[in-house]
């Protein structure tokens, strides 16, 4: 049985003093891997973000995607469509070198999954939620103002997924009103039967600045 396990997740959430503003965007997300003990799904997806100030330095982000995965076996066919909503609290802080910050982000995560198995005759379908939280911190590299270098190193604590969770990325505001990103993101989790998951995401993205 196909379990429930997944963070795509979704925003470029470091951000310099420049980009502490508010924002909304669009995310495309072009490869969306799933293992599981040895099974392994791929597929694509999308989603939507808003990054919203409450000071200077900090903010509260909200973000939902979807992605479908799914593969082709010998004798079944396995789909995993998942949404996921997180709302957080973040901000940014200086840390001596003009072009270096840090970064933190708490956030609410609820997941909601639909999965399908289908053999010769039969067909399996079922839906799991998990729902937790999550904790994120690390650095933001400016070489200039118009581009953000970006690493975090995270832990997830939901239902039934405990690990850690690994993000870089690129982000470059082309203008004041619009911004473009890249980013990887890595879940390392284990359930609490011992089950070993590991999610990977590429994500691409666009954002309006006001």
């Amino acid at each position: 049985m196909l379990k429930k396990i997944t963070i795509t997740a979704a925003l470029a959430l470091a951000s310099t003093a420049s980009f502490a503003d508010n924002k909304i965007g669009l995310i495309y997300i072009p490869s969306a891997e799933y293992e599981e003990d040895g099974l392994e799904l791929d597929g694509d997806g999308f989603g939507v973000l808003g990054q919203f100030s409450v000071s200077s330095n900090n903010y509260i982000t909200v973000e939902y995607s979807a992605t479908e995965q799914d593969e082709q076996f010998s004798n079944a066919t396995v789909t995993a469509d998942i949404e996921q909503i997180r709302v957080g609290f973040g901000g940014t802080f200086p840390i001596g070198n003009p072009q270096l910050s840090g970064v933190f982000q708490a956030e609410f995560i609820s997941i909601d999954f639909d999965y399908e198995i289908i053999q010769p005759g039969f067909t399996e379908t079922d839906n799991e939620s998990e729902s937790g939280l999550g904790g994120h911190a690390g650095l933001i590299y400016s070489p200039n103002p118009q581009v953000d270098l970006y690493g975090q190193i995270g832990y997830l604590s939901l239902d039934e997924l405990d690990g850690p969770e690994f993000k870089v990325g690129v982000r470059i505001k082309t203008n004041e009103q619009f911004s473009v990103f890249a980013n990887y993101r890595a879940s390392r989790l284990e359930a609490d039967f011992d089950q070993d998951v590991d999610v990977n995401d590429i994500r691409l993205g666009a954002a309006i600045h006001f």
